[in-house]
């Protein structure tokens, strides 16, 4: 019977896939042909047998670091750079009022303007709060709590 399987299969007509298929289906060849896996199989990886490594165990001392006083070569440092970067000048000066050098609007020399005093129109509205009336006719949406003395604060 398989000999007319394959003489089939060697058969070109049309029938001849429908054929194969049917054969496959039906297990006959399945025994004699194992399934290929391009790969090899999965190796382990190796394992190395060595200690992990001592832990750095670190620990203050008494003289770390560079001492809180200026050494002369801080100091040899700090007026070549005062010279670098000032006027060629090493002594350091202290700051002086910039203002008397500006030429623009200063601050003291505006004159004040009087506080306009608004008059606010309020309003108690039945929730218990009081509400400002703005001049447009329309109402602020924060509401208010009078205090004993008269003053309007926001309710927070």
């Amino acid at each position: 019977m398989i000999r007319a399987s394959l003489d089939l299969l060697q058969d070109a007509s049309p029938h001849a896939s429908m054929v194969v298929r049917i054969v496959h289906q039906c297990g006959r060849f399945r025994k004699a042909m194992p399934p290929i896996w391009p790969f090899g199989k999965k190796k382990q990886p190796l394992q190395l047998a060595e200690e992990p490594p001592a832990p750095v165990i670190y620990r203050k001392t008494g003289d770390q670091g560079i001492s809180s006083g200026s050494t002369d070569q801080q100091k040899e440092d700090y007026k070549a750079a005062l010279s670098f970067f000032g006027s060629g000048n090493e002594t350091v000066e202290r700051a002086t009022d910039q203002s008397k050098h500006y030429d623009g609007v200063v601050a003291s020399s505006q004159a004040s303007t009087p506080a306009i005093k608004e008059v606010v129109d309020w309003h108690h509205h039945t929730d218990g709060y009081h509400y400002k009336k703005l001049p447009d006719g329309t109402f602020d949406p924060v509401p208010y709590v009078r205090s004993q003395d008269g003053k309007y604060t926001p309710y927070s």
